[in-house]
């Protein structure tokens, strides 16, 4: 938006006005609306064309870390239900739902979805109580954008309705001038005393919003856009296909192509770090759905507005077709069953965000006529929690860059360095400057993005020595070329902003916010910097490139998540912001930038163990201090009170072996160090360099904790079954010995937070498994299976390999192995290889071995 003058600066419940208004505009069913209506219980009143009330709305807006309690809520959600009226009703707040509010929440969508049972519970009512029906058709809405990306979406959609404007920036300023004119039309129509005055017509809205009211022939999906859009879509790209894995419970990691996002499941997920590429393959999704002539359309969840998805989708179009659209032509879209919907950075928006974004995809993906969904972002249990409940789905992830990928890379992106060379000398300098990344990356050369940005300066003949210098070389180059200036400070202010964003569960803004932030760091950084003026830091962090809009210039994002992360660890590290209070999965990759930047301090290393137990396996390496520190013991045992297994009492004792410390766990002795060695088992002690770090230290006492935990006992070895029937309950038993195992382990060996997140990673534990009669070249039974939340084993006469594939629900392939193979070791056993890949999957490959 060009700008935000006082007129913006209204309250929460006219914004949402705005909206609604042109929901009233844009449907024909709809005449009118009121404001304040009913009893002081209704703010927003939506009538039809015979002047019925069909929609009413509560706007409320609540100060910050005032979560609403069930009581007011439900104390609304009562008297709307004792009107006399024939109409939904939503209550609607910009603030923090508390625990009961959050249950009452949740009770109200299951009954309006058809399930009044939990709604009555929570209530204490039965379930036949005359009042569920009319509570049934009410909501809560949780809208924690605030009021300028409200208004921001209402002027997306108002540039729909304009006529013609010379210019893009032309049409911005118009849709900006009409929202704002409607805007102050409903302030004083809402403070009227008469209610005659507070009703706003169709006609009234149309003459402040360019008044049109029908949807022009060419924005019609089917009719226009749809053609429209696949033609700019496929307008090819020059990105290499890095591939794709499909990540089933059974870890076989099947590899898979770019096409199975394009077909099959209803709802797929696609996971990774950041910097995998995933981005990447969803625009190669767009690319490929356009050659193949179906809509492939990524859209930007940071740009999402609770129950405006179809504006989402509107906005996204209009952005490749450079023009803009109504809601309409996003709805239509919507419930095109050939559209592919791609909603990039899902994990990496607020979770009340995430939780609307939920509500709004399910009608979408219940029903027959919906579109395809893929959901993407860095953390797969956020993702699969946005799939709405019983709606089946396939998760994948962006494959290792393999030697062959980073060989393309180079060839691709430096061209230059080859040129004119013999085929020989030009394989040479390719594996040259593939080693010299991988010997700075080490792991992480599997990362395209990191290997990308390593390789320029590869080229180049530059050093870089970790993640953190690599973006710290990059913005500085970026801003040279922009011609930008005092790039640390500039790096430090955006730090500080992105920060403060990062801790709300954000990494976008929008722009009259960004403001309000960058002035403040531009003041807190007066007494660390020379003094830079605000509008010189915003100067330079648009020539540079470092935030960039998104959409119709309504909310700024980072050029890239990764940088956000970066940025806001650098202000960490330089001791300009402190770490939230409680640590969540998205903080992992700032603390990993914070950690290579300034190492890990005694207060950090604590709150890691805490609340992100399973980081502290990296971030070790980026622990500066010594086990030849006094302190270093202080440091070990404090963390490790949060790893080691649940009543686990011991303590750290240290002693030193010539240039060795050792590392053992004693019963009631205080951490300390020993001069000379104590007793007990070798197998129990760790051995590691006095120049190793305590966290170091703890890691490795924790990893052989968990090794001596899931040390398999080997039982009895299971019986060949006689028939198929016997195979069945054989595999019935196993499985749910293995469950029972698995239970028990997390009991056993993980603290509550640390047991959560295994718990996620290992996924369903039992199985949906179809077996067949005996191979009669193998002598054993085929069975196609995969890993479930039940227990299902079905038994056909047809071996399954003998027809066509078996898939689940979603069009995910079962997994196909023979009985005898799938019990070759006894339950337990299989248990600790589950539990020791869930592991390894949140700390390093191989880890445990």
């Amino acid at each position: 938006m060009a700008g935000v003058d006082t007129s913006r600066g209204i309250a929460y419940q006219n914004a949402q006005a705005v909206l609604v208004a042109i929901d009233v505009l844009s449907d024909a069913n709809l005449a009118s609306m009121r404001l304040e209506g009913r009893d002081d219980i209704v703010d927003i009143e939506v009538h039809d064309t015979t002047g019925a009330i069909v929609r009413g709305y509560q706007v409320k807006t609540r100060v910050q870390h005032r979560p609403w309690s069930r009581a007011p809520i439900l104390a609304v959600l009562e008297r709307w239900a004792a009107l006399d009226v024939d109409a939904d009703f939503e209550f609607v707040t910009d603030g923090e739902l508390g625990e009961t509010a959050i249950a009452l929440r949740d009770a109200v969508h299951a009954a309006s979805d058809g399930d009044v049972a939990p709604l009555a519970a929570f209530l204490n009512r039965p379930v036949h109580d005359p009042s569920l029906p009319k509570l049934a058709r009410t909501r809560v809405r949780q809208d924690v954008t605030g009021a300028e990306a409200v208004l921001a979406v209402a002027e997306q959609q108002t540039r729909s309705l304009l006529p013609g404007a010379r210019t893009p920036q032309d049409l911005r300023a118009a849709a900006q001038a009409a929202v704002n004119a409607l805007l102050r039309e409903l302030a004083t129509r809402a403070g009227s005393l008469d209610e005659g005055a507070r009703l706003i017509t169709k006609d009234e809205i149309a003459a402040f919003l360019g008044g049109t009211r029908d949807i022009a022939a060419e924005d019609r999906w089917e009719t226009g856009v749809k053609a429209e859009y696949l033609e700019h879509a496929g307008a090819g790209t020059d990105l290499i296909d890095l591939g794709l894995k499909e990540d089933v419970p059974d870890d076989l990691g099947r590899r898979a192509e770019l096409a199975d996002l394009l077909q099959g499941a209803r709802v797929t997920v696609l996971s990774g770090r950041t910097g995998t590429g995933k981005s990447s393959i969803a625009e190669l999704a767009v690319d490929e759905g356009a050659q193949v002539g179906r809509p492939v359309l990524r859209v930007h969840a940071e740009a999402y507005v609770a129950a405006r998805l179809a504006d989402l989708v509107a906005e996204g179009l209009a952005a490749t077709l450079r023009r803009p659209l109504p809601s309409l032509t996003g709805q239509q879209a919507l419930w095109d069953p050939d559209t592919v919907l791609i909603i990039d950075g899902v994990s990496e928006v607020p979770v009340q965000m995430q939780q609307a974004l939920r509500h709004d995809l399910q009608p979408v993906i219940t029903a027959a006529s919906g579109a395809h969904v893929v959901l993407v972002g860095r953390d797969l249990a956020t993702l699969s929690s946005v799939v709405p409940t019983s709606v089946p789905y396939r998760r994948y992830s962006v494959a290792v860059l393999t030697r062959e990928k980073r060989d393309a890379l180079v060839r691709r992106q430096h061209p230059e360095v080859i040129e004119e060379q013999s085929a020989d000398e030009a394989n040479r300098l390719v594996a040259q400057l593939i080693a010299t990344v991988e010997r700075g990356l080490g792991d992480a050369a599997g990362n395209p993005m990191l290997f990308s940005l390593a390789l320029r300066f590869a080229v180049d003949g530059t050093s870089f020595e970790n993640d953190a210098a690599l973006y710290a070389a990059t913005i500085t180059r970026m801003a040279e070329r922009a011609g930008a200036t005092h790039v640390d400070v500039t790096s430090a202010a955006l730090g500080l902003v992105l920060a403060h964003l990062l801790d709300s569960g954000r990494r976008f803004v929008y722009p009259h916010e960004y403001r309000r932030l960058l002035r403040a760091a531009s003041r807190e950084l007066e007494s660390s910097y020379f003094g830079v003026d605000e509008a010189v830091l915003e100067a330079n962090i648009r020539r540079s490139g470092l935030l960039v809009p998104l959409g119709a210039d309504q909310v700024l994002v980072p050029v890239h998540d990764s940088y956000a992360d970066y940025l806001a660890g650098l202000a960490h590290a330089r001791g300009l912001a402190p770490l939230p209070r409680t640590l969540s999965t998205s903080d992992e990759r700032r603390l990993e930038f914070a950690a290579q930047l300034a190492g890990v301090s005694d207060a950090t290393a604590v709150q890691v163990a805490r609340d992100l137990p399973f980081s502290i396996v990296r971030l070790a390496s980026y622990d500066r201090r010594t086990l030849a520190e006094r302190s270093s013991v202080e440091t070990l045992a404090a963390v490790l009170s949060h790893l080691l297994p649940p009543g686990d009492r011991r303590s750290p004792v240290i002693w030193e072996e010539g240039e060795s410390a050792v590392i053992a766990l004693r019963q009631e002795e205080p951490p300390g160090r020993q001069d000379t060695s104590a007793a007990g088992p070798a197998a129990s002690r760790v051995v590691m360099p006095l120049t190793a770090s305590p966290l170091l230290a703890a890691a490795a006492v924790w990893r052989l904790t968990l090794r001596r935990q899931l040390r398999s006992r080997v039982g009895l070895p299971v019986r060949r079954p006689n028939s198929s029937e016997e195979a069945a309950q054989l595999v019935i038993d196993h499985v749910t010995e293995r469950e029972t195992h698995v239970r028990c382990m997390l009991l056993q060996m993980f603290q509550p937070v640390a047991r959560e997140r295994v718990a996620e990673t290992l996924g369903p534990l039992g199985v949906h498994a179809i077996i067949t009669r005996r191979d009669t070249i193998h002598s054993e039974f085929s069975m196609a299976y995969a890993r479930r939340a039940s227990i299902n084993i079905e038994v056909a006469e047809e071996a399954a390999g003998e027809s066509a594939r078996v898939v689940d629900e979603a069009g995910a392939e079962y997994a196909s192995t023979s009985v005898e193979s799938f019990l070759r070791k006894h339950s337990r056993e299989d248990a600790a290889d589950l539990m020791k890949s869930a592991v390894e999957k949140l700390t390093k490959h191989a880890w445990l071995q």
